[in-house]
């Protein structure tokens, strides 16, 4: 707007009436006209500035209200992006358990002699109540899409069940490997027989599930093996420790583990409570006929121990009344007290010799085995 204009044809204005006035009137009259002019002219004035002011700070206000707009826009458009690129987050997944009190053993000793040498690594251990090994992971999004996948494994194993019953597969564990430094697990022995048996089956199973309308996560470069430390278990640790040392494997670098046979594949909830043994919430199991396998018989060692199993419980039992026997009669001739408990020594070193029995037999039956 020309503000400059505007005040010179106002000043023009007042100049030619103050001349009318002077002209029709005395100068008296005129003067006092002047005045009241010159106010109006000055409230006129003030108005005009008060209202240009008021403009220009509208016309701010909605350059910042824009600016703001424009902002939020961008940053709105910036957190929609991750979630339209969102990443597959598997909730389930199908695993083999692993059961084998040697193989959790053995995978202890390990975890104890690496926390020994460091103990920040106890947050990145796995339970061995939990070892199992994972053939692939989907996303379930309700109870629909879990009884479509349990139908799809049952579908999926049972072209498998003769030929896991008639040839078992026996998995056997050896030595240690990491992934990128950060997961350390147990190998399998024969890793490329192993997983030749079970390629067939993760294939198949990948084709029921995906038949059923379920995401599969791409297992082209599946390798099976046991976890037994995972450092991004604990977030925290990750960030301090980069990479594991190959020192702390090196002095069980080929440790045996022992020996698991595969009984059956499950479907197991990654969120859901655990059980009370500490393994993963199972959704569903296929069981391979178990009454099928071969059943070895028990060994003459094994035999003998179970026998003497039996006496040392028999002669328990045996002591327990006699010794209830004895405090509820009282009896009170010396000589049958004597004799009573000349037969309660009797019994207990007969159960002496038998548990010690018992101890050498097995330690020679673990020998053997």
């Amino acid at each position: 707007m020309d503000t400059n204009g505007e005040n010179l044809s106002v000043v023009n204005l007042f100049e030619e009436t103050i001349c009318q006035q002077s002209e029709s009137t005395g100068m008296e009259a005129a003067k006092h006209d002047a005045m009241d002019l010159y106010e109006d002219v000055l409230d006129l004035g003030e108005a005009f500035e008060i209202a240009v002011k008021s403009e220009t700070i509208l016309e701010t206000q909605n350059t910042v209200r824009m600016s703001r707009n424009r902002q939020l826009k961008q940053i709105c458009q910036v957190k929609e992006k991750p979630q339209k690129m969102k990443k597959f987050q598997p909730n389930f997944f199908f695993a083999i358990q692993v059961k084998h009190v040697q193989i959790k053993d053995q995978a202890t000793v390990v975890q104890n002699h690496i926390i020994k040498k460091d103990a920040r690594l106890s947050r990145a251990l796995i339970k061995p109540a939990s070892f199992h090994i994972t053939l692939g992971v989907v996303h379930l999004k309700n109870e629909d899409e879990i009884e479509r996948t349990k139908n799809a494994l049952t579908k999926a194993l049972s072209q498998f069940q003769h030929e896991f019953v008639k040839n078992p597969l026996q998995l056997a564990f050896q030595g240690l490997g990491t992934f990128r430094g950060q997961i350390l697990y147990a190998k399998l022995k024969n890793e490329e027989v192993i997983t030749a048996r079970l390629s067939p089956v993760l294939e198949k199973l990948i084709e029921e599930v995906g038949n059923c309308g379920i995401q599969f996560e791409d297992k082209r470069q599946w390798k099976p093996h046991l976890t037994i430390l995972k450092l991004s278990k604990n977030p925290k640790l990750l960030r301090k420790v980069k990479r594991l040392h190959p020192s702390l494997m090196s002095d069980y670098s080929n440790i045996e583990f022992g020996y698991e046979l595969v009984k059956s594949i499950q479907l197991c909830s990654m969120n859901g409570p655990k059980s009370e043994d500490g393994y993963y919430a199972k959704v569903a199991e296929f069981c391979f006929d178990r009454s099928t396998f071969i059943q070895q018989e028990p060994s003459l060692l094994e035999q003998k121990l179970m026998s003497l199993r039996q006496a040392t419980s028999t002669i328990k039992r045996r002591i327990h009344l006699l010794v209830s026997s004895n405090d509820e009669k009282k009896p009170k001739l010396e000589e049958k007290e004597s004799q009573s408990q000349n037969n309660a020594a009797k019994y207990v070193a007969a159960a002496g010799v038998l548990a010690v029995g018992a101890l050498i037999a097995t330690k020679t039956l673990r020998r053997a085995a």
